[in-house]
């Protein structure tokens, strides 16, 4: 038998094509007084954006990040300013343009969404950024069916996690494995065992509930024995209605159907078959008689 041949090789041929030759082009010269830069910047201009810091208890909220961002196409341009002791905040002597601001601080409070607005060259743009707590033991639930139907087995799964804000005002979020869990304090569900549990290497904990009536049915939540909360479920729905199935047929398999006669009364026909009775009288006959007397 023949040997096989040796494979192609893999190496690319070299290039018979001169690169072009660019050395004869002539490039125009920038004006003066004109810049190349790409780089976007806040400023100088005549425009203004300020506002007011709110807490999640609804006061304004003291020494609060507020990160001020000039938006130009993918590019950005930003400036950090602090909160006043009464939440005021401004950034003076910017561009317009469009603009994204958010407001946090560490480690326990933070605007989740930041705000988007346009601002005119010229304009004075006032913006409120209201905070949310984003610190300590935080449990999420969520339920299947959602929402629960009274009468009705419903899973219950919880999602417990340590959050905290951190110094560029990202909201981290990591699990709590092996805390102690315990649902309570609501006389509208009906619980299954285990009762209490604990919480896996995601921090996920499961129950089975049963929902005692229609509506908004309170159900408390203990971890680790000390910390209480009040979970957020929704309201539970009605029953449906119970069917109406029809009577099953008594009719035996293989047995004719004999559908109801329908029977028409006609009026009755009399037939005489006796002839009316006809009386014959004989015919009187005269008979005249001749005699030979004149």
């Amino acid at each position: 038998m023949d040997p096989l041949p040796p494979p192609p090789s893999t190496q690319a041929r070299p290039s018979t094509t001169a690169p072009p030759d660019y050395t004869g082009v002539a490039l125009h010269a920038v004006p003066a007084g004109s810049t190349t830069s790409t780089t976007v910047v806040m400023g100088p201009g005549t425009a203004t954006v300020k506002g007011t810091v709110v807490g999640p208890d609804g006061t304004p909220a003291a020494g609060v990040t507020v990160r001020v961002e000039r938006l130009v196409g993918k590019a950005l341009a930003r400036m950090d300013v602090v909160s006043n002791p009464d939440g005021t905040w401004a950034a003076l002597n910017v561009l317009g343009g469009g603009y994204r601001v958010r407001a946090w601080r560490a480690p326990d409070i933070a605007q989740v969404t930041p705000a988007f607005f346009f601002v005119g060259a010229t304009e004075t743009y006032p913006v409120e950024l209201k905070l949310e707590r984003n610190f300590g033991t935080t449990p999420l639930p969520a339920v299947a069916p959602n929402p629960p139907v009274a009468g009705q087995s419903t899973n219950l799964v919880l999602q417990l996690s340590s959050r905290s804000v951190d110094a560029g005002g990202i909201v981290q979020g990591v699990p709590m494995a092996g805390a102690t869990v315990a649902l309570g304090g609501g006389s509208g569900w009906t619980v299954g065992l285990p009762n209490p549990t604990v919480t896996d290497a995601t921090g996920r904990a499961a129950w089975q509930l049963v929902c005692l009536g229609p509506g908004v049915q309170p159900l408390g939540l203990t971890v680790n024995g000390a910390e209480q909360f009040q979970l957020a479920l929704p309201a539970c729905a009605a029953p449906p209605p119970p069917t109406t199935v029809p009577a099953p047929a008594t009719t035996v398999p293989g047995t004719p159907t004999t559908s109801p006669s329908t029977t028409t009364t006609r009026p009755a026909v009399t037939t005489s078959t006796t002839r009316p009775t006809t009386t014959t009288q004989p015919a009187t006959t005269t008979t005249t008689r001749k005699t030979g007397k004149p």
